[in-house]
C-alpha cells in the first residue's frame, strides 16, 4: 500500500507540474486545445466542453509510469480520455509515452504540427523524475495490497473548462471559489475490482496558490481498506444545526429549493473541487440530482471522504430506500466503481453516476439532507 500510494502522490505532482507548464506557455497552450465533440458534453446546458492534449498526456503518463513500477496493474488503469488526438491538419495521432525524451518528442511533434520546441518541452516534463518527501504517514503504512484485485480511475484534469479559461483572479467566499484555476484538479482513485469500494485516493490541486505570479500546488490523500484508515488531513467532522450544500449552477431549482430548507446552497465549478470543499469542510455536502458526474470524477474524493468517516451515496437509490425505511444510516448505498450503472449507454455515459449523488463528511449530515426530500 505504501509503495503504490507514494507512486500515485508523485505522479499526481508530476501531472500538476505538467498542467502548470501548459498554462504558463501561452503559445504552447493554444496548440493543445481541442474542443470536445458535442456527444461528450456533461449535460445539455454545458455550453463549451474541451479536451486538451494535456488531459491525454497526463493520463498516458500515469499509465506508463504505473506499468514501470507495477507491471500487471497498467491494464486496469481507466480514465475519461482516449489516447487519440486530432491536430489542426486533421490528422489523428495515437499519443503514447515512449522510453526516452526524444522518442516521446517525436510522437508529440506529429500532434503539434512539427512544433519541435513545444514537443521537446512537453516530453522533457513527462520524463522528469519527481523528488518529494511524501511523509511518514505514507511510508509507515504496512498493509499489503493484492494488486490483482484493484483498479485505478484517473481524471487527468477535472474542471477542464476552468483550466481552459485560466481565470487567475477569482476570489473565494467562505473559502469556496465559484470558478477559476483553483477548481482544476488531478484525481487518481484506487478501487477494489471485486466489491467496487474505493480503497485509496489522491487529489492534486495544481493551482492552489499564486505566490509572486507563480502557481504552487498541493496534494491531499486518503486510504480506507479493511481496518486501515489514514489521510493527509485530520479534521474531525464539525456538526451544525443547519446543513450547507454545494451544487452545480445547472442544478434544477426543484432540488435546490429542498436543500435550502436545511441550510445554505452555493455553486461552484468542477465536480472534484466541489467534493474537495466537502473534504475540507467549507461546506457540509455536495449534491447532484442526476448523472452529471462519472466514476473518474468521484473515485479519488470518495476514498478521501471514506478515510475520515464520510462517503458518497447514490442519491436516487438511497432516496427510494429511505422512503421505505426512513433511516439513511440503514439505507445509504455507496457508489461503486467496478461496473457501470447503465449498460445501454454510450462508452462514456455508461460510467456516469446515473442516479446522482450526495457526498458527505458525516452520517448526521446525510440524514438531514434526505429528510428534506421525504
Amino acid at each position: 500500500m505504501a509503495d503504490l500510494l507514494e507512486c500515485l502522490i508523485k505522479l499526481s505532482e508530476k501531472a500538476g507540474k505538467l498542467a502548470r507548464i501548459i498554462r504558463s506557455e501561452n503559445t504552447l497552450f493554444k496548440l493543445l486545445v481541442q474542443r470536445k465533440d458535442d456527444i461528450h458534453k456533461n449535460d445539455d446546458s454545458f455550453v463549451h466542453d474541451f479536451k486538451t492534449l494535456g488531459d491525454v498526456l497526463i493520463q498516458e503518463m500515469i499509465r506508463y509510469e504505473i506499468q514501470k513500477q507495477f507491471t500487471n496493474l497498467a491494464e486496469r488503469v481507466f480514465g475519461e480520455e482516449t489516447n487519440k488526438f486530432t491536430n489542426t491538419l486533421g490528422e489523428t495521432v495515437t499519443v503514447s509515452i515512449r522510453p526516452t525524451v526524444s522518442e516521446t518528442a517525436d510522437v508529440l511533434n506529429k500532434v503539434l504540427n512539427n512544433n519541435k520546441e513545444a514537443a521537446h518541452l512537453l516530453a522533457k516534463a513527462l520524463h522528469e523524475e519527481v523528488s518529494m518527501d511524501v511523509g511518514s504517514k505514507v511510508t509507515n503504512l504496512t498493509l499489503q495490497l493484492d494488486l490483482s484485485n484493484i483498479g485505478i480511475w484517473i481524471d487527468p484534469i477535472d474542471g477542464t473548462s476552468e483550466f481552459i479559461k485560466g481565470n487567475e483572479d477569482s476570489t473565494p467566499k467562505d473559502g469556496i471559489y465559484s470558478n477559476g484555476l483553483q477548481c482544476a484538479l488531478v484525481l487518481i482513485g484506487v478501487f477494489d475490482t471485486t466489491t467496487g469500494e474505493p480503497v485509496m485516493g489522491v487529489v492534486n490541486q495544481p493551482f492552489a496558490e499564486n505566490k509572486d505570479k507563480t502557481w504552487q500546488g498541493r496534494v491531499l490523500w486518503g486510504v480506507c481498506h479493511k481496518d486501515v484508515t489514514a489521510s493527509s488531513f485530520s479534521l474531525e467532522a464539525t456538526l451544525h444545526d443547519s446543513v450547507d450544500c454545494i451544487v452545480s449552477s445547472a442544478e434544477k431549482e426543484e432540488y435546490t429549493s429542498r436543500l435550502e430548507r436545511v441550510g445554505r446552497v452555493c455553486t461552484s465549478s468542477g465536480a472534484g473541487y466541489k467534493m474537495l470543499c466537502v473534504i475540507e469542510q467549507f461546506t457540509d455536502a455536495y449534491f447532484v440530482s442526476r448523472g452529471q458526474t462519472y466514476k473518474w470524477d468521484t473515485c479519488a474524493p470518495h476514498a478521501l471522504l471514506k478515510s475520515v468517516g464520510g462517503g458518497i451515496v447514490d442519491f436516487e437509490v438511497t432516496l427510494n430506500k429511505c422512503r421505505k425505511e426512513k433511516d439513511v444510516r440503514l439505507s445509504g448505498r455507496e457508489i461503486a466503481y467496478h461496473k457501470p450503472d447503465s449498460e445501454g449507454l454510450d462508452a462514456k455515459n455508461r460510467w456516469s453516476n446515473s442516479g446522482g449523488l450526495v457526498a458527505y463528511r458525516s452520517k448526521e449530515t446525510l440524514q438531514k439532507i434526505f429528510d428534506a426530500f421525504l
